[in-house]
């Protein structure tokens, strides 16, 4: 939320469609989209997460649907379309088991790094 003022600014908002996790419920309550996660998923060419946390690897890997991010990354098809993310982790826990676990939960065969 504390973004939202520089997300929303003048700047992004006459340019591009900006969503917040409210959006989903908001529209939904309207009846303007059915699910807004779905309908990004189909819009979308490709997903870029960037910086990825690994709380968020966390919730990906466990399935948690609460933000709007996690409910995208969960409906999105990765045999079709391409999800790039960019580690935001400190390179030793990169290394740690439960984050390579979760890593590999996700879909991925190996868990390569890459230094950003």
């Amino acid at each position: 939320m504390a973004s939202s003022d520089i997300v929303r600014g003048k700047t992004y908002a006459e340019a591009v469609a900006v969503y917040m996790d409210d959006d989903q419920w908001i529209l939904w309550e309207n009846k303007e989209v059915l699910c807004l996660h779905a309908e990004l998923c189909m819009w979308a060419d490709a997903v870029v997460i960037a910086p990825l946390s690994v709380h968020a690897l966390g919730k990906f890997a466990g399935g948690y649907c609460d933000t709007l991010l996690t409910s995208v990354v969960r409906a999105w098809n990765c045999a079709k379309k391409p999800l790039f993310v960019v580690s935001c982790m400190d390179p030793l826990w990169k290394e740690n088991y439960i984050t390579l676990r979760n890593y590999n939960h996700t879909g991925n065969s190996e868990a390569r790094w890459e230094n950003a």
